[in-house]
């Protein structure tokens, strides 16, 4: 992972509180266009910084909460690809959920499963039970 200088980090912080207020107001375009800008003070390759991954998904949760799935999906996608995300239960969580919501019930399974391994149930307490229902449906989780 590379690492960034504190007056980077600062002003990413500082634009990101920018974004996620204008999100909290429901002003999904200029929310996505802050978390953009903070995006472009990563240098590239910007997958190998660390704020790369939250970043991204902060814009995946913008489509996600606007029920753009499709784009969302992409978002959340190309967040796991980020450092050290690989394994990021959120990300695999909201990639879950967007196959779920999209149709595609045997990519949502495969990504609750992964994010019910590393988590558990924990990861879906704060989401609609529809989620943790289906993963009940398909495999046996021991309460």
């Amino acid at each position: 992972m590379k690492e960034l200088s504190d007056v980077i980090l600062d002003r990413i912080d500082a634009i990101c509180e920018e974004a996620d207020l204008l999100f909290e107001d429901e002003k999904s375009e200029e929310a996505i266009a802050k978390y953009n800008e903070a995006l472009t003070l990563l240098p590239e390759p910007i997958e190998e910084y660390e704020p790369s991954a939250w970043l991204i998904s902060s814009i995946g949760d913008v489509h996600f909460f606007d029920e753009k799935y499709d784009l969302a999906l992409a978002q959340f996608e190309h967040a796991i690809g980020c450092v050290d995300s690989e394994e990021n239960p959120y990300l695999l969580l909201r990639i879950g959920q967007c196959h779920f919501e999209l149709g595609d019930m045997e990519e949502a399974e495969d990504a609750f499963h992964e994010a019910y391994l590393i988590e558990g149930e924990e990861i879906f307490e704060e989401e609609e039970p529809k989620y943790l229902e289906f993963l009940k449906s398909k495999m046996e989780i021991s309460e």
